[in-house]
């Protein structure tokens, strides 16, 4: 029983095998009594250091890349420390598998061997099944010849068969008029009405792109082109048109990028970027193209990330490369949308420098106790409440989701204000 006592330590899961251990064959027809005896001495001093190893790396991973949206340096390379390190356990877990079944195979065939090499394969098949949840195919070898392996894919297999992610659409803002009736109106159809008897059609060669109602009973017409817009404007602003017109005010679009080494100038970043980017400095007509609003705290504290507010079409050739060369780096680019919300009352509009609430709430928990910064449960994802999905399921008398951070991304009433937020915005066409 030596040789399995230093070979099977750290090979085999932490469990109590003498409680596991099932009488599978019996070749010389023992007796009861002589079976206990045997099992009892197969018990070996078991420790679960390697599948601790493995499950603790397999959950960094999995957290590693749900902590963040993009997947940074740092992260791609933490993940293939653990990677490396559950491929380093795994194989030494196989390879002592491996040596105890040649040892118990050489061995002089007795009950308490038999026992043994039987436990440890039922063991294994058990391990071998847990490690197919897994999208990468298992290190350890089929233990019984019957067992077929599947084959391994081919590299044309594999490519044949994966669907290639689409980039999401980048969003298309088109010229458009905010129609008022020039008489007091009490519903949106008095409007339309007011503005087919206003403009006709039939006379030109195109149509509104489309008809869309805003508040207070008006309406915003886009067209396809700016010209198509710029006409029907002059055709409205007669003195016997029911209806007024003015061009839609939209808000500039904005950016940021991320990642930017700490050693790089705010005051220079404008000029980096337009001196380091063909396409970008090509589009660049005027100062008011680009223009730095602020910086934002990166999770690595070597970096920082900056918020630019640019032009329409110089946005959308950023968001289509996704990357912006700043000296020595390719920094990854997102649109942002620039909705704002209070940290100290969590709710949307303003800041907190312009807060008129006398309490704070906690973005984590929702108490007013205290602020996230201090909050005693920040760690307890259980305690986790969003403070304005409960008001607003207590307002309208909802059954809502508010198990989430207040300020998350995913917060239906923070998506909410993304949306307004680009419905506002000018990102061309």
């Amino acid at each position: 029983m030596s040789v399995l006592s230093n070979s099977c330590t750290e090979a085999i899961p932490s469990q109590n095998l003498s409680q596991e251990i099932v009488r599978t064959e019996d070749p010389a027809n023992i007796t009861d009594e002589e079976f206990e005896e045997a099992r009892s001495e197969s018990s070996p001093n078991l420790n679960d250091e390697y599948l601790l190893k493995i499950n603790e790396h397999t959950d960094l991973i999995q957290k590693t890349l749900d902590s963040s949206r993009s997947v940074s340096r740092l992260n791609k390379e933490s993940i293939k420390r653990s990677l490396e390190e559950i491929k380093r356990s795994t194989q030494q877990l196989h390879d002592q598998v491996k040596n105890i079944l040649r040892q118990s195979t050489l061995s002089t065939e007795n009950i308490t061997t038999s026992i043994i090499r039987n436990t440890i394969k039922e063991e294994f098949e058990k391990i071998a099944l847990k490690s197919q949840q897994f999208s990468a195919p298992p290190l350890l070898e089929p233990l019984h010849s019957d067992i077929t392996p599947k084959p391994i894919p081919s590299y044309a297999t594999v490519v044949k068969t994966t669907k290639v992610t689409e980039k999401p659409p980048i969003p298309i803002t088109k010229p458009s008029l905010i129609i008022t009736s020039k008489q007091p109106v009490s519903s949106s159809q008095e409007t339309i009405y007011a503005w087919r008897k206003s403009v006709h059609f039939k006379e030109l060669t195109f149509t509104p792109a489309e008809v869309k109602l805003v508040s207070n009973h008006k309406l915003r017409v886009e067209f396809d082109k700016q010209e198509q817009r710029d006409k029907i404007l002059e055709t409205i602003n007669r003195p016997d048109s029911l209806v007024s017109a003015e061009i839609t005010k939209k808000l500039k679009p904005m950016v940021i990028l991320k990642g930017i080494y700490k050693d790089t100038p705010v005051a220079e970043l404008v000029d980096i970027i337009t001196n380091q980017n063909t396409k970008i400095k090509d589009l660049r007509i005027s100062p008011e193209d680009i223009i730095f609003k602020f910086v934002r705290n990166n999770k690595n504290q070597k970096l920082y990330n900056a918020v630019f507010m640019v032009a329409p079409h110089i946005w959308r050739v950023i968001i289509e490369i996704q990357k912006v060369n700043i000296d020595h780096q390719r920094v990854h680019v997102e649109d942002f949308p620039a909705f704002l919300q209070c940290y100290k009352c969590m709710q949307f509009g303003h800041t907190k420098k312009h807060c008129t609430e006398d309490n704070t709430i906690c973005s984590h928990c929702s108490s007013n106790t205290h602020t996230y910064k201090d909050c005693p449960v920040k760690k307890d994802i259980n305690k986790i409440n969003c403070h304005n999905c409960t008001l607003h399921a207590k307002k309208y008398n909802l059954n809502l989701n508010t198990k989430h951070s207040t300020t998350s991304l995913f917060c239906p009433r923070v998506l909410k204000q993304i949306e307004t937020c680009k419905n506002k915005t000018d990102y061309g066409y």
